[in-house]
């Protein structure tokens, strides 16, 4: 059986709370079906398309973002342009596609 993305997500998310406790891990829930007045509502709000599912904060103002993929996935032109901007502000953006320990 294959592994959707969202139970990868939960699977990075408990690996990272476990083996590096000094970390803070958090999601950022930009998916999801909405009508448009709530799309519009959200995009004022901050919603931006293309930002990565986990966002990982250590000491000293590291920031890592995390885009976590099937096997086989692939980035979107969004995703790309999101890892363009945060690389180009001295951030790592890394894409995830299994944990090997």
């Amino acid at each position: 059986m294959k592994q959707t993305e969202a139970q990868f997500q939960k699977v990075v998310v408990r690996y990272i709370r476990l083996q590096y406790k000094e970390l803070l891990v958090f999601a950022v829930r930009n998916e999801g079906k909405r009508s448009v007045k709530e799309q519009s509502i959200i995009k004022s709000m901050g919603l931006t398309s293309g930002v990565s599912d986990l966002v990982v904060l250590g000491n000293n103002g590291k920031v890592l973002f995390l885009e976590l993929k099937s096997e086989k996935g692939k980035l979107t032109q969004n995703q790309k342009n999101f890892k363009r901007e945060v690389e180009i502000r001295g951030f790592r953006y890394e894409v995830v596609k299994n944990i090997v320990s």
